[in-house]
């Protein structure tokens, strides 16, 4: 990878305070559940792997505001990405130890059998991009973490340099949206005080 190459792009304040407040009520106005993963046991859930409740959140005016900002993103960071869809929105809430660990979010084309398939414009398309709204900031703990990689040793995770987006005392500024290649390996730190909240986005193309 060059050192030069953008790892990440963010945008402070892309919401304000007020529509971030909006979106936690939202959020949790939803049913959620606990979180799955792709490598897990038969119902999804994997707690070595991920710690977290979540809900899903179609509401067209966050896929307006976002949708541009990802694509000015991409470019803006020289990625030459193409993308046509937006997955559901994830509305993710960590409460005190939950945490995810390292992962990528390129999981496998969708095909129209599979039962997260939620739309037609999904099938045969996989996730680019990852976007990333934090949603509040009075916790301790939960960083998002980007892993540059430089190379891989046996089955270990790539030896590179951590990235904090938009770090300050550890925490992300409130409404600040980071944007991401979805082959990047990333986590979020286990929260040590405080409940935090964050919507995720997956932008998905042809392979």
């Amino acid at each position: 990878m060059n050192e030069e190459e953008i790892i990440y792009w963010t945008i402070p304040e892309f919401y304000s305070k007020p529509e971030c407040k909006k979106i936690i009520e939202l959020g949790l106005s939803q049913e959620s559940g606990e979180a799955k993963v792709g490598t897990s046991d038969e119902t999804g859930v994997n707690h070595n792997i991920r710690d977290t409740e979540v809900a899903w959140l179609e509401e067209q005016w966050l896929y307006d505001k976002l949708a541009p900002a990802i694509q000015d993103a991409c470019i803006n960071a020289n990625w030459h990405i193409g993308w046509d869809w937006m997955e559901s929105m994830q509305f993710a809430i960590y409460n005190k130890g939950q945490f995810f660990h390292w992962h990528q979010d390129n999981r496998a084309v969708y095909a129209r059998e599979h039962e997260q398939t939620r739309n037609e414009n999904w099938v045969g398309k996989s996730r680019k991009v990852t976007g990333q709204v934090h949603l509040n900031d009075d916790y301790e703990g939960g960083e998002l973490q980007i892993w540059q990689p430089t190379w891989f040793e046996g089955d270990e995770l790539p030896k590179g340099v951590v990235h904090y987006p938009g770090k300050k005392r550890g925490v992300a500024p409130v409404g600040a949206l980071t944007v991401f290649r979805s082959d990047f390996w990333h986590r979020v730190t286990p929260v040590i005080t405080g409940t935090r909240y964050s919507l995720v986005v997956w932008c998905l193309g042809k392979p």
